[in-house]
């Protein structure tokens, strides 16, 4: 490692320890939990398959089917949106994924955006492996307004801009 990346290092663990007499590093490391675990909870609201941990920033969402890859990508760029995604040979042939890392520097904003963005692409991708339901954070006992089953009831009509993406997406993915 050279001398100026491990002054680097040395720097930033005396930030996150609170070396430096300031409580800057607490305060990006929660919010970094925080973010991760909103962006998580939300992401699983829409019924994606998220994978990893609670609280960690790094969060792979499963494609499964290596053809989505590029239409998630694609899709997602459209609208704004920069995507990580990675398949064979990186992963199993039917493991592919998009990854998302998360920063203390994402507002809620972002975040909310990124959601939205990917609430509309996982509905043209086919992506909802599961159902959508209220996720409660830890320590939570329930969200208001959910179900018995805790499944959230969503009617939506779709517009004829909706139909023509949705199948020029199907396209991008057969």
């Amino acid at each position: 490692m050279s001398p100026p990346v491990a002054q680097q290092v040395l720097s930033a663990l005396r930030v996150l320890s609170g070396a430096d007499g300031s409580h800057r590093g607490q305060e990006k490391l929660r919010r970094l939990r925080d973010n991760a675990n909103y962006l998580r909870r939300r992401l699983l609201e829409l019924g994606v398959n998220v994978l990893g941990d609670w609280d960690s920033p790094v969060m792979p969402i499963m494609l499964f089917q290596p053809g989505k890859i590029a239409a998630l990508s694609r899709e997602c760029l459209k609208r704004g949106l920069a995507m990580v995604v990675v398949g064979f040979p990186a992963t199993p042939l039917l493991t592919a994924r998009a990854r998302v890392c998360v920063s203390a520097a994402h507002s809620r904003e972002d975040l909310d955006y990124a959601v939205d963005v990917l609430d509309e692409v996982a509905g043209l991708c086919l992506l909802r492996y599961g159902d959508r339901k209220k996720v409660p954070l830890e320590g939570e006992e329930g969200v208001e307004g959910e179900e018995a089953d805790g499944t959230m009831r969503r009617e939506r009509t779709t517009s004829d801009d909706e139909a023509a993406a949705a199948s020029s997406a199907a396209a991008l993915i057969s």
